[in-house]
């Protein structure tokens, strides 16, 4: 059963105004909102889902592949790329971290020629876009 003043405030132009104004809201705000959400709610969901029979089967499938395309890009690597790439890691300034240009999730590399220096609140900004050279520049 549906709460009458539930319905008021539903027909009511203020409640109409902000969704009106809400639809027409940009894809940045959009998102800006979502990332307002309590992620410890968030966290609260994705672990009871992950406890169901449907969820422990999409963890496993999703498990499973990131362990093929990591020992698929390993035996990719030679033994004097990873010295390098270890190098890179190991030469980062303080202040600044190694990022991936083209983000591991988005189909990019573990490669040198992937890797860049970024500052810390650039990185965070970054996050796993790949637009990010294009706004910025």
């Amino acid at each position: 059963m549906i709460d009458k003043d539930f319905l008021k405030r539903v027909n009511s132009s203020e409640f109409q105004s902000i969704v009106d104004e809400h639809q027409h809201l940009s894809r940045e705000k959009r998102l800006a909102y979502v990332k307002l959400i309590d992620k410890s709610v968030l966290r609260r969901h994705q672990r009871k889902y992950e406890n169901t029979e449907k969820g422990k089967l999409a963890c496993e499938r999703r498990n499973t592949k990131r362990k093929k395309t990591m020992i698929s890009e390993r035996a990719e690597i030679t033994d004097q790329e990873k010295h390098l790439i270890r190098q890179f890691y190991i030469f980062c300034e303080k202040g600044y971290e190694v990022d991936h240009v083209i983000p591991l999730s988005k189909g990019g590399k573990h490669r040198l020629s992937n890797l860049q220096y970024l500052t810390i609140s650039e990185n965070r900004f970054k996050a796993s876009k790949l637009d990010y050279l294009k706004k910025t520049t």
